[in-house]
């Protein structure tokens, strides 16, 4: 039987990013090499963007099409053009959903001043009329809802990689945005305790903080404060033994104090 060419991998870039499963399937099926680099051209003038095949999945939230690429041996350690994992882009998109879903429900909040989303639902679905107050809080419930299942669906792949052999926990230089401090932002504790447990570095510096001092912070100034506390406590239970502190500096002092000791005081000038 004569050997059939995989499709070309702007094809099936292409293909993922619009979650046509059949033709990532044949891709497989090929030999195709689902760890290949793509480059796909961005909207809006946006320039060009090189990536993997499984970050593209997950951007576009086409996760069947993202375990599928995943039970075929995709990398979860490869990194788009960002420097960021595919753990990291999914936990990211799962932090934008949340923030919709947090404004969406100060929002509902906001319209009808009640206590709980329960009651404005439960309103809306008894009373509907054609107020426009009301079709806010049809649209809203609407993303609400939407939001839920959307959180409900990433949720298990975050977790799939996580739990994934050989899952590389720490970023490739300074200032990169590590799983670690992403774990924290979301407040997920079992996250926090996963990562930690893998060796995430907790002194590792994003915009000038620490992982560490990300989490004390949040149990200080965060509105629930009650996961990042926990967070807190695992993170300063690693392992991982801070960076020297002032390293060069410090011996340059004792250097310095050294030979004023040898050389004793400098004389007085004479007048």
């Amino acid at each position: 039987m004569p050997h059939v060419a995989a499709l070309p991998i702007e094809r099936v870039g292409d293909a993922v990013r619009f979650g046509r499963k059949r033709e990532v399937r044949r891709f497989i099926e090929q030999g195709g090499d689902v760890n290949e680099s793509v480059t796909i051209v961005l909207p809006l003038f946006m320039g060009e963007h090189t990536t993997t095949l499984l970050h593209l999945a997950i951007a576009n939230f086409h996760l069947k099409v993202a375990h599928m690429l995943l039970d075929n041996g995709a990398s979860i350690n490869a990194r788009d053009e960002r420097n960021d994992p595919p753990l990291l882009v999914a936990m990211e998109l799962y932090e934008v959903i949340q923030l919709s879903r947090t404004g969406v429900r100060k929002r509902i909040r906001d319209i009808l001043k009640y206590e709980t989303i329960k009651d404005v639902i439960g309103i809306v679905t008894l009373h509907p009329n054609t107020t426009r107050q009301t079709a806010q809080l049809i649209w809203f419930g609407g993303i609400l809802q939407s939001s839920d299942r959307l959180l409900k669906r990433i949720r298990p792949i975050i977790e799939r990689m996580l739990a994934t052999p050989g899952l590389e926990v720490n970023g490739p230089d300074e200032n990169t945005l590590t799983l670690l401090h992403q774990a924290i932002m979301l407040g997920e504790v079992t996250w926090v305790q996963h990562l930690v447990e893998l060796g995430a570095n907790p002194f590792a510096k994003v915009d000038g903080i620490t992982a560490r001092e990300r989490a004390k912070k949040l149990s200080e100034e965060s509105d629930n404060p009650e996961p990042y506390y926990d967070i807190y406590q695992i993170v300063r239970s690693s392992t991982v033994a801070p960076p020297p502190r002032g390293t060069i500096e410090l011996a340059t002092r004792r250097i310095q104090k050294l030979y004023a000791h040898l050389t004793g005081p400098a004389a007085e000038p004479r007048s």
